[in-house]
């Protein structure tokens, strides 16, 4: 769920509900920094790394948007003012254990924190489409500090 501050109480209000592309808690989510927020990635207990893109939300279904929630990989607001959604565009499994951290460089890498005590960073395969990754670094043991290439 995504929540923000409603000025006239101090109080939060869920804004959108992301269903469909994870089965497990959601730990992070990081948007692309040249997607103008079109597009985030997301990491879970599932052990997978869920890529979203925007979907056009044409403005005759605000109504029902206001009062549908989510299903099928979308996330739809919950408020008929809000008419963004999102689907899943890319579902990737990663190692074996919870992914905790991501984030997304502004050079198009997609770095994930495992609870395998690895890093490994991702990248997009342009001429495969948004929905094919390629892992282009794996970090073992990286609380322990180990930085060289001999890994």
């Amino acid at each position: 769920r995504i929540w923000i501050e409603d000025p006239s109480d101090d109080d939060w209000m869920c804004i959108h509900t992301i269903s469909g592309g994870h089965s497990s808690t959601v730990w992070q989510l990081a948007f692309d920094p040249n997607s103008n927020g079109d597009r985030f990635v997301s990491c879970s207990d599932d052990k997978a790394l869920v890529t979203w893109v925007r979907e056009d939300v044409s403005s005759s279904s605000s109504a029902d948007v206001s009062s549908s929630s989510s299903a099928g990989g979308k996330a739809q607001s919950v408020r008929s003012d809000l008419t963004i959604a999102y689907k899943a565009e890319s579902i990737t499994p990663v190692g074996c254990r919870t992914l905790y951290g991501v984030d997304w460089s502004k050079d198009g890498y997609i770095a994930v924190a495992s609870g395998d005590n690895s890093i490994r960073v991702f990248a997009e395969l342009p001429s495969l489409g948004s929905e094919k990754k390629r892992k282009i670094d794996d970090r073992k043991s990286a609380s322990k500090g180990q930085t060289d290439d001999s890994m």
